[in-house]
């Protein structure tokens, strides 16, 4: 598009005699400057260089050229009152947005070539601004940052998590080829089922304290991280944990001493139960043949594993174990560690939420009729060697449930299963019953340093009989932290299992 001059070039030559400059010039009759230096060239006015000093009558031509605002210090870059540009701050920002949206992959690249060519000048920079306007500006962007966030949380959330993943990846990575890349028992060297293992046997810990990505940054940082870690494959990790009884931290004993009891008869129990549940299923593994029951792990053949053992309050041994025997086989396979995270890693099951296959209604025998199961009655202890009316008349002199299975060597089940069928009424637990107990030795003996649970051991009664008892004799009960009984050699005989 032509642009035409409103007045003859001799009048155009005689303002820029006057002292106007070409910029002013052209913003006077809507030009761009070289329209007016075209002009001036025609007449033949000889240019001045831009360093002269303009005399002009500034009052008139300091107003913005895009909004009409009369210009001043506080809204006229001095770089541009130099340059004799007539434009407010807040046009020339206005303009530079504009432009950026028009262009802004050419910027994008332009910027960023310009970072990596001057990537510690561009670092100091951004260091001295986050230190100067760190109050102001750094604030702003973060709440500007969260409430965006926060306005597409569920794209972000997204976002993030595959971020994370991706991350992990790599980190994993240079883990697995800074610890060796291969088992250190065995030489399996499968990337998809390898574990970083810690020597002390503190994983848990630390696990806990940092997470996966935390102790896969320390091990990026160690110089020599196989004085700290190892790789394991899962068999291995699972014989190891095995030998040396890795089982994690026992809960602290209570008042009583109950828990040590109650802790064992439960893995009593568990052992029971897991070794029928792996000799229906083959006690094998279903893919590579392996026979090690430290390793075998019970595996759901159409998924959903997580949610049961959500479901079954992370107890799996005995859900399965009231299942009939013909669901036990159709749903469930051994699988050897290594196979099951290879199967896992395959089928990616860790990114699937699958719901439970079996309901809870099916772990009760009541419900099915006709069907074998392996928690029947012929698996209840006969106790075939001890006189039945002899324990009945003992727990109606006072012995505990406790009591009687810590002498004959069961579980408090086991007794009460016995007493039902010799219709003896059970009663609440009550400690006036030990009448025939010398109360004055009971006190001599806990004063001695001997515990509840190892009085309670030897009179076959429960601990809180014997507390009832030091209670109502004014005794000072023992702290909880364990005491060794002093000069008690052949007067408190305690049961080891």
């Amino acid at each position: 598009m032509s642009h035409r001059i409103i007045v003859d070039d001799y009048g155009l030559a005689t303002e820029y005699d006057a002292g106007l400059s070409i910029a002013d010039l052209a913003l006077r009759h809507n030009v761009s400057t070289i329209t007016i230096q075209r002009h001036l060239n025609n007449v033949g006015v000889a240019m001045r260089s831009p360093g002269r000093p303009i005399s002009i009558n500034v009052d008139k031509i300091r107003t913005c050229r895009r909004c009409g605002v009369e210009l001043s210090d506080a809204n006229w870059w001095p770089s541009w009152k130099t340059l004799h540009s007539f434009t407010c701050i807040q046009c020339c920002r206005r303009k530079s947005r504009e432009w950026y949206h028009e262009n802004r992959e050419r910027a994008m690249v332009t910027n960023k070539n310009w970072r990596i060519k001057n990537r510690a000048h561009d670092n100091l920079r951004r260091a001295n601004f986050r230190r100067l306007h760190h109050d102001t500006v750094i604030v702003k962007e973060r709440q500007i940052r969260r409430k965006s966030y926060w306005k597409n949380i569920e794209v972000n959330r997204k976002k993030k998590r595959e971020m994370s993943k991706k991350q992990r990846v790599r980190h994993r990575c240079i883990v697995l080829e800074k610890l060796g890349g291969k088992c250190a028992m065995c030489g399996f060297a499968d990337a998809r089922v390898l574990q970083v293992d810690h020597l002390n046997s503190d994983g848990s810990k630390e696990r806990r304290l940092k997470g996966v990505d935390g102790i896969y940054r320390s091990i990026m940082r160690m110089a020599d991280p196989s004085a700290k870690y190892q790789l394991l494959c899962p068999n291995c990790n699972w014989i190891k944990r095995a030998l040396k009884r890795e089982l994690g931290t026992p809960r602290p004993l209570n008042n009583h001493g109950y828990n040590e009891y109650q802790r064992n008869w439960q893995r009593k129990n568990k052992i029971i139960m897991r070794t029928q549940i792996l000799g229906v299923l083959g006690n094998k593994c279903v893919v590579c043949g392996n026979v090690d029951s430290r390793v075998l792990q019970i595996d759901h053949i159409h998924g959903g594993g997580k949610a049961e053992y959500e479901r079954c309050h992370w107890r799996l041994d005995k859900f399965i174990y009231h299942l009939p025997i013909v669901t036990i086989i159709a749903n469930y396979q051994l699988l050897c560690a290594n196979c099951n995270w290879i199967k896992r890693y395959e089928l990616q099951e860790d990114r699937k939420k699958a719901e439970p296959i079996l309901s809870m209604r099916l772990s009760n025998p009541n419900h099915v009729g006709g069907l074998e199961y392996l928690h029947t009655s012929q698996n209840i202890p006969k106790m075939s060697d001890v006189d039945k009316a002899q324990l009945s008349t003992e727990y109606c002199s006072g012995a505990s449930l406790t009591g009687l299975a810590l002498k004959y060597n069961t579980s408090t089940t086991t007794i009460r299963y016995h007493l039902k069928r010799l219709h003896v009424p059970m009663r609440p637990w009550n400690g006036n019953k030990l009448r025939w107990l010398d109360k004055t030795q009971l006190k001599l003996e806990y004063e001695r340093g001997a515990t509840s649970t190892q009085l309670g051991n030897k009179y076959h009664v429960h601990p809180f009989t014997i507390r009832y008892h030091l209670r109502k004799l004014s005794v000072k009960m023992h702290s909880n932290t364990y005491r060794a009984p002093e000069n008690l050699e052949g007067k408190i005989s305690i049961k080891v299992k």
